[in-house]
């Protein structure tokens, strides 16, 4: 496993399973969604997949997928499976074009792509012409809205897991869902 840590710069062995932590730094020394810590994780992953030799890549982010890919051009030889988490739109990349090249070298270069959904599935076909395996994340929901709950003390809790700092998933986004979720939900 591949990864990066702000105090990287090591190799840590779980069993079998070695974890190459890689130091997360910041370009031009303060983060920026231009060029960012993401961005150097692909020439950091491009450096460690040419020092060994692999027969197959996953990854879940392109940045590291873009790595690989680099990697590749530079000599490597392994097959590259690219799992896009989320849902792939093209105005995602509006503002930053360098992610935007990444991301379509990724999906047109990677030998498998994966979605998460059928919806995730149709947007990567539709927004960027790539067929993609579907593999359903392992959690039946459907128990969850067959008893709803009601809220302790009828007070909704709300768990927000994103980049505030992306603008899809950011402040606004979030204010916006919790205006629809507080008109049902007063005590939220």
């Amino acid at each position: 496993m591949i990864s990066s840590a702000p105090n990287g710069g090591r190799t840590e062995w779980d069993g079998p399973v070695r974890r190459l932590l890689m130091p997360q730094r910041e370009p031009l020394g303060r983060r920026n969604r231009w060029v960012n810590s993401f961005h150097l994780f692909s020439w950091q992953v491009r450096r460690a997949l040419l020092r060994e030799k692999f027969d197959a890549v996953f990854c879940l982010n392109y940045h590291d997928a873009y790595g690989a890919l680099l990697a590749r051009k530079g000599g490597a030889r392994f097959r590259l499976t690219y799992m896009m988490t989320g849902i792939a739109i093209r105005r995602m990349f509006r503002t930053t074009p360098l992610d935007g090249m990444m991301f379509r070298s990724v999906v047109r270069d990677a030998e498998e792509v994966i979605s998460v959904s059928d919806f995730a599935r149709e947007a990567m076909l539709a927004q960027f012409g790539r067929q993609s395996r579907l593999l359903h994340a392992p959690t039946d929901i459907h128990r969850y809205f067959e008893t709803p709950k009601t809220p302790a003390g009828n007070r909704l809790d709300i768990l927000f897991v994103a980049d505030l700092n992306e603008p899809r998933k950011g402040a606004m986004p979030l204010a916006q869902a919790f205006a629809l979720i507080h008109a049902d939900h007063p005590a939220a």
